[in-house]
């Protein structure tokens, strides 16, 4: 980056590399939103995933199936 000296005996070197490590930190800032973003586009899939394996007919048959045995073990 810069030492503390080209703060005062080169202003304008400083102010150059000032604004190519605020243009940096903003490039990661926006990287990270838009993996971000991606990670909750994920997570939405997945939901929707889990949802509907649970409303497939042949799970709830076997979860039917499941638990008439369980209640047969019962008695």
């Amino acid at each position: 980056m810069f030492n503390n000296n080209e703060i005062f005996t080169s202003p304008d070197k400083c102010i150059e590399e000032c604004d190519k490590q605020i243009e940096f930190a903003n490039n990661i800032i926006n990287y990270l939103q838009q993996y971000v973003k991606q990670i909750e586009s994920i997570k939405s899939i997945a939901g929707s995933t889990k949802a509907l394996q649970q409303m497939n007919p042949l799970n709830m048959m076997m979860d039917f199936i499941n638990s008439q045995n369980k209640k047969k073990e019962d008695e």
